[in-house]
């Protein structure tokens, strides 16, 4: 990853919400905090007018983004996937690369399961050439110990694990943002 970009920057990124659906989040670790949270995140990135891509697994058993997350996220229409990595789904690749065209080539990735499709997804967008940005405080697994080795296994492939508020305030950049203000209520919530 260059040096210049180690850090975020609104204009040169997409956020992409991976599979943050009730019948996976009821089940996994933090799923009372990881929807909040994710909201208030999706919320200071389009604030900042950072494009955001939501996927879900298999929606026909799994159910839809959970209302909270989706009501952030505006009008970023789901993308149904069946494949674990987003980037093995023909729609979903396709609807990354349009929102990054033009824009640079980060991509901040979050959801779950964190070992399963948010590390697949994230190990193909870095083979693909995205610089990888992932907040492990928006992802997680059933297993605390799964959600562990997924973190540990993509810092080792060179994907940047954060979490949400240093993403957010990378976003920001500084108190002299003309949004800062208003995205201070959903930073403070991260």
């Amino acid at each position: 990853m260059a040096s210049s970009m180690l850090t975020l920057h609104p204009e040169a990124s997409t956020v992409v919400s991976v599979d943050c659906q009730q019948k996976i989040l009821s089940i996994v670790a933090d799923s009372d905090t990881l929807a909040p949270r994710a909201a208030s995140f999706v919320r200071v990135a389009r604030l900042l007018e950072v494009p955001v891509v939501r996927v879900e697994q298999n929606p026909s058993r799994l159910g839809h983004t959970v209302p909270e997350l989706a009501e952030a996220m505006g009008d970023a229409e789901p993308i149904a996937k069946m494949t674990f990595s987003l980037f093995r789904t023909p729609e979903a690749e396709r609807a990354v690369k349009a929102a990054a065209t033009g824009r640079g080539k980060q991509l901040v990735l979050f959801g779950v399961e964190a070992h399963v499709c948010v590390l697949q997804s994230a190990l193909d967008a870095l083979a693909l050439g995205y610089d990888v940005f992932v907040p492990a405080d928006l992802c997680s697994s059933v297993k605390p110990a799964d959600w562990d080795f997924a973190m540990r296994r993509m810092c080792q492939a060179g994907i940047v694990v954060t979490t949400a508020q240093a993403a957010a305030f990378e976003f920001v950049g500084s108190a002299d943002n003309p949004r800062f203000r208003e995205t201070q209520p959903f930073l403070k919530q991260l």
